[in-house]
């Protein structure tokens, strides 16, 4: 770095030095071209190494986001995955439970012959268990028919 400062500051004559010196800030009276010359050599090497720094900072910084970036694209697909699996685990569940009661349902058929309720399971005279119909749906005793007409003897 101090040899490519050297040459780059060689190059130049006294009023380009002079020059130079102002625009880095350092005071060029009363100096020797020799000791311009080394001075601007010094920052130029020391403007060099922090022109490095910031690039190095720079590529360090977007390898960290690329590396984030990575990460979080494989974070989402695992979340999506795992979606995707609770989801086709809920459906098994699902499957698993229909047939569950489809088994059920089976069994309760052949127990009674028939898991249909029919008319014939009914008598005239009562529920479905043989009991007197004696209430209507709210508790009451039943004094009308359907149509709201007064039950006549042979209904009672």
């Amino acid at each position: 770095e101090a040899e490519k400062a050297r040459k780059e500051i060689e190059s130049l004559d006294l009023d380009q030095l002079k020059a130079k010196c102002l625009q880095s800030g350092i005071s060029c009276e009363g100096g020797s071209q020799e000791e311009l010359m080394e001075k601007l050599i010094v920052i130029n090497v020391i403007a060099n190494r922090k022109e490095q720094e910031k690039i190095d900072e720079e590529k360090k910084n977007g390898a960290v986001l690329e590396e984030e970036a990575k990460r979080t694209i494989t974070r989402n697909a695992l979340n999506e995955t795992l979606r995707n699996e609770t989801v086709q685990q809920n459906k098994n569940i699902n499957i698993l439970v229909q047939e569950k009661l489809r088994e059920i349902e089976g069994t309760r058929s052949k127990d009674t012959g028939n898991n249909n309720e029919t008319d014939d399971d009914y008598d005239s005279h009562g529920d479905i268990d043989g009991e007197p119909l004696d209430s209507d749906i709210d508790g009451e005793p039943m004094d009308s028919d359907i149509d709201g007409e007064p039950l006549d003897e042979n209904e009672l």
